[in-house]
């Protein structure tokens, strides 16, 4: 049986270990937290991870484009 990737609960996981990752090292460097731009990082990141699913878009995790 293979398993079942929900592309909902992909792109939410990510979104919120993203937005962690980003504020907490905002913090470090003690810089002013902007929740916007943190909330479209994370956004990107998380549809980014999405993206990994789909077969016509491998040219996403090549190295030029990253």
């Amino acid at each position: 049986m293979a398993p079942t990737i929900y592309a909902d609960t992909l792109f939410l996981f990510n979104f919120l270990l993203d937005s962690a990752v980003l504020i907490i090292t905002q913090k470090l460097l003690k810089r002013e937290i902007n929740i916007l731009k943190t909330a479209v990082g994370a956004g990107l990141g998380g549809i980014y991870a999405v993206f990994m699913f789909f077969p016509k878009t491998s040219f996403l995790y090549s190295v030029l484009s990253k």
